[in-house]
């Protein structure tokens, strides 16, 4: 499927104005006052998700920034085809644990799955990594440049051909923005861009 398909069809979808919370109030979250929040109930936000997993059929799908669960469960929750989730969250510098956020997504998906709570420089991580062949690939961190950079050197080797890297926060975080404009320009591949608050960017892996 062409980029600029995927584009139209979800900013189609997208003029619903279904807030996140729609989406989101059968899942857990830590702090009950979260809900109330602006990217809660944002209309293209986690809503992106769930209308990407109407359109595209990956089988195997990695999302770099687990964190809850909220933006892959979504997207399993649309998304039938998928046979093998694989998941990192890195240290942030406070507490946290993967069992929300698999709780959060069992309830949509029950295909072989791996969370991995660590360094994506982590030896196992790694080697897991390039046992797959990844369809699809979803990037959910504000994190600085060489840090999305060294994210899109070990997923692309990874890629399937026709794979899609979807990354989110172009609007939000100017190093995820100029990493993945830099990124593109050294694949030769170009970008798409879909209208959303937070701004997102799609880049497909082409022979």
């Amino acid at each position: 499927m062409q980029l600029e398909e995927i584009k139209v069809y979800i900013e189609a979808k997208l003029k619903k104005n279904l807030p996140s919370h729609v989406f989101l109030d059968r899942m857990k979250v830590i702090d009950e006052d979260s809900r109330y929040s602006l990217a809660y109930n944002n209309p293209t936000y986690v809503p992106f998700y769930y209308w990407l997993g109407t359109i595209l059929k990956p089988s195997t799908f990695i999302e770099i920034g687990f964190r809850l669960g909220l933006l892959s469960g979504n997207f399993l929750k649309s998304c039938k085809t998928v046979n093998c989730f694989f998941a990192l969250q890195e240290p942030s510098g406070t507490y946290y644990s993967e069992r929300l956020g698999k709780s959060n997504i069992k309830d949509f998906y029950k295909g072989n799955s791996y969370i991995h709570v660590g360094s994506c420089n982590d030896e196992l991580f790694e080697t897991k990594l390039k046992s797959l062949e990844i369809d699809l690939a979803t990037i959910n961190e504000e994190v600085n440049y060489d840090r999305h950079r060294m994210y899109y050197d070990l997923l692309w080797p990874q890629m399937a051909i026709g794979g899609i890297i979807v990354v989110d926060y172009l609007n939000r975080c100017k190093a995820s923005s100029v990493a993945f404009k830099d990124f593109c320009t050294s694949v030769n591949s170009e970008p798409v861009y879909i209208n959303t608050d937070y701004g997102i960017g799609l880049v497909s892996k082409r022979n």
